[in-house]
């Protein structure tokens, strides 16, 4: 993934982000690209504030990454070892700098630069409710017919769009999966987008049931482990509020958990043969997480986000 162009001009982050392009090339091995990004970068925060010439590397860094990621097939080995290479950056000794009287931990704990980067690109994925009948989908909206409530809808997404989606969703569930970031909300939002909406148009169906694969295959265990059946309160209740089939309770108690177990067969009845066999293969492993995690104890609130 070799690339003449970054989002960014400062030459520090670009060299640390072709080290993520070596990685995901297997050019470079994920432990030794790991240190090396690490040996570019913690001088910066070892050096005083003042004496500091360029803007703090992390967040355009991590802005980097997130556009390698989209950029990848989500079923390509380049996914999987950029993930290699998150978790070994995780294994390194954290750095904790004063700031403002307070110890701040940078480098490269729980990674919270790359949690806002992700937040920034990622909203509460705004739906619209249209007509069950007509052939379109709210936040994709590739309309059909009169019936689509175009004012209501974004843009058409192109078919560039809607694999840089998959790609994105695919990496962020990894990245939940491996307990790299506490982001459960994110997957919320994307099973809520492709399971609590009507969706008929086979085109978006079959997209709507690959980003479900992504989460379920891999961050499915994480998710079910993070089920929490306690009280919200109202900010946390309207982030992970229902979509429009969905009549229970926000976060993932298991009453949501068993409807998209159940919706996921419905929705399937609109897609394509190959992904009627994808939905099988979903509801399956979904009763697989369930068996093999049914006397792990609920684990307490976590952070949906940040």
């Amino acid at each position: 993934m070799e690339s003449n162009f970054f989002s960014t001009d400062d030459p520090l982050v670009q060299q640390a982000a072709q080290v993520v392009f070596d990685v995901v090339d297997e050019k470079e091995e994920p432990d030794t690209g790991a240190q090396r990004i690490d040996d570019m970068i913690r001088p910066y925060f070892l050096t005083p504030k003042e004496e500091r010439k360029t803007p703090e590397p992390l967040t355009p860094f991590w802005v980097e990454v997130v556009s390698t990621a989209g950029a990848m097939r989500y079923d390509s080995k380049g996914q999987d070892r950029l993930i290699q290479l998150m978790c070994n950056l995780s294994r390194l000794p954290p750095l904790k700098v004063a700031d403002h009287g307070a110890w701040i931990e940078y480098l490269w704990t729980s990674f919270p630069e790359l949690g806002m980067v992700v937040y920034d690109v990622t909203p509460a994925l705004a739906e619209v409710d249209p007509d069950p009948t007509a052939k379109c989908c709210g936040r994709l909206h590739v309309p059909q017919d009169d019936r689509c409530p175009r004012k209501l809808a974004s843009e058409p997404k192109d078919d560039e769009w809607i694999a840089g989606d998959l790609n994105f969703n695919s990496f962020m569930a990894r990245v939940l999966g491996n307990q790299l970031r506490p982001w459960k909300q994110f997957g919320i939002w994307q099973l809520r987008s492709a399971l609590e909406y009507p969706h008929v148009n086979p085109r978006l169906v079959d997209h709507h049931l690959a980003i479900v694969r992504e989460w379920i295959f891999h961050a499915g265990c994480e998710l079910y482990r993070q089920r929490y059946e306690g009280v919200l309160d109202p900010d946390e209740a309207q982030r992970t509020k229902p979509g429009p089939l969905y009549r229970g309770r926000a976060d993932i108690p298991r009453e949501r958990w068993i409807f998209w177990k159940e919706r996921i067969p419905e929705l399937a009845k609109f897609a394509s043969d190959d992904f009627q066999e994808i939905a099988a293969a979903l509801v399956d492993r979904m009763n697989k997480i369930e068996e093999d995690l049914q006397d792990i104890p609920l684990s307490k609130k976590t952070n949906l986000c940040y």
